[in-house]
């Protein structure tokens, strides 16, 4: 679809986005948030733990990069959003924000497997958070391709609404 007006779908109900909006919003701050304690609290430990002091960049870099991936996910979550509120969402452009979700989730999924490799290696935690991170990337698995499955489905719903309008 070359034509980038917005289409007369029907909206979600504005309180409802903006609700949605400010759930982001805070989502994001949170996360930030976390990623700032985490640099503290890593120097604390490096302090308490000082053998497991060689693990601090890796780790500290691992767990930043993934806050950003949820970050970024959390944007394009809101562009998609308003997208929807405008009525813009089965337009070509709306894709690569989608792919952008996915591949921001895919890189989570993946700093989540190396998180585990590397702390599993160095035996620093306790089983029963091992086995959270486990389930943490299984749950971003399950999630990528549930936003596979959608993306898929708004690519078939963009080429229908272009068949559409070449028809009419």
């Amino acid at each position: 679809m070359t034509n980038e007006t917005a289409l007369d779908l029907p909206r979600p109900w504005l309180p409802l986005v903006v609700a949605t909006f400010v759930a982001l919003g805070v989502l994001f701050a949170s996360i930030g948030l976390l990623q700032y304690g985490l640099i503290a609290l890593s120097d604390y430990y490096v302090r308490t733990l000082p053998e497991y002091s060689d693990l601090q960049p890796p780790l500290l870099a691992l767990l930043l990069g993934g806050g950003m991936c949820f970050q970024v996910a959390i944007v394009a979550t809101a562009i998609l959003v308003g997208r929807v509120r405008t009525g813009r969402i089965l337009q070509q452009s709306a894709m690569r924000w989608v792919d952008l979700m996915v591949a921001a989730i895919t890189v989570a999924g993946l700093v989540t497997v190396t998180l585990v490799i590397l702390l599993r290696i160095a035996d620093a935690l306790p089983p029963g958070i091992m086995l959270v991170l486990v389930v943490g990337g299984v749950a971003l698995a399950v999630l990528d391709l549930l936003l596979l499955v959608l993306r898929s489905l708004l690519r078939r719903a963009i080429l229908l609404r272009t068949e559409l309008d070449e028809v009419v």
